[in-house]
């Protein structure tokens, strides 16, 4: 009932109210759900207790398994009631009206259909077999404070423009990293030499003067072709922006859960079996009524749930409004 409750309430508090609509805050209010998804599916576990995130080998891997969340998740409009500040919206998104929020869903079962036949993706399908099929459903909010006359990259409307920078800086890093070791490798024993230190100096004008690539996932590519001695070097680097430098909606809302949050419910269910000695399929059927049973006596249940600061309204009412 905890997830339950959380769901709703974020749903209830969270979501609402455009004064003026702009593709930019409907933008970045999908970027937050789309970030949030990942999260969760870099989390999930497999079946030998390793995270997904644990099984990624490669940058280029993890942009392209960020690709096919992204490219899948489905995105759901909320038009609900605007919060007011007695809902318990911190101040940072009472200063504007403009905030925009919508819900994302996800199921991993749909992620493998998009696997192509390149290396990294048959790598992902390696790791996507072993994950149970789950699906997800978040709530993302755009920054009230977003300038909708400033667009900003698809897929970076959450960043800031220090974490921006700092996603090119550490791309470009990574960059410089691959290519002198490189040249190390290419001039061992022989560090010393002008040729070594030339090589070095023009690899870092060729990085300062190559143009970074924002992909929509907040992952920034530094691509820089170099040459050394006869072998021509295909560096790319790979940046995503520290996460004090990433804007989420998440904790933005104070409130206390209701007494019934912690709560477990338990309700019994009934199947009718014919005789005192049934049959194997009529043992099934009674077991399924059973159930059935139990799951409608528990929807029943929750629906009396009283939602807090709605007055008599319970949560069956509220679902249905």
């Amino acid at each position: 009932m905890i997830n339950l409750y959380a769901t709703i309430l974020s749903i209830v508090l969270a979501a609402g109210g455009l004064d003026v609509h702009s593709p930019q805050l409907e933008a970045a209010a999908r970027t937050d759900a789309v970030r949030q998804v990942m999260d969760q599916v870099y989390a999930c576990r497999s079946i030998d207790g390793s995270t997904l995130s644990d099984a990624i080998v490669s940058p280029s891997v993890d942009l392209r398994l960020r690709q096919l969340i992204r490219n899948r998740c489905k995105v759901t409009d909320l038009n609900l009631t605007p919060p007011g500040p007695a809902d318990g919206l911190s101040d940072a998104l009472h200063q504007d009206r403009r905030a925009f929020s919508l819900m994302v869903q996800l199921a991993t079962a749909d992620l493998p259909s998009d696997v192509r036949e390149s290396k990294d993706d048959l790598a992902i399908k390696k790791i996507l077999n072993r994950l149970e099929h789950r699906s997800f459903v978040t709530l993302g909010v755009s920054d009230p404070r977003l300038d909708p006359a400033k667009p900003q990259p698809l897929g970076w409307e959450t960043v800031t423009s220090n974490g921006t920078a700092m996603a090119v800086d550490i791309a470009r890093d990574d960059a410089l990293r691959q290519l002198t070791a490189a040249c190390d490798r290419a001039f061992a024993g022989d560090l010393a030499s002008s040729a070594y230190r030339t090589h070095i100096a023009s690899i870092r004008t060729a990085i300062e003067s190559s143009s970074p690539q924002l992909h929509d996932e907040q992952v920034c590519t530094v691509t820089v072709p170099y040459q050394i001695k006869d072998s021509l070097f295909n560096a790319v680097g790979y940046g995503v922006p520290p996460w004090s430098q990433v804007w989420r909606a998440s904790g933005c809302i104070d409130r206390a859960p209701p007494s019934w949050a912690s709560q477990t419910l338990v309700a019994t269910g009934r199947g009718g079996i014919g005789g005192s000695k049934p049959s194997d399929a009529e043992s099934v059927v009674a077991r399924s009524a059973a159930k059935a049973n139990a799951l409608l006596k528990l929807a029943t249940r929750v629906d009396e749930l009283p939602l807090p600061q709605q007055g008599s309204t319970t949560m069956g009412e509220w679902l249905r409004a």
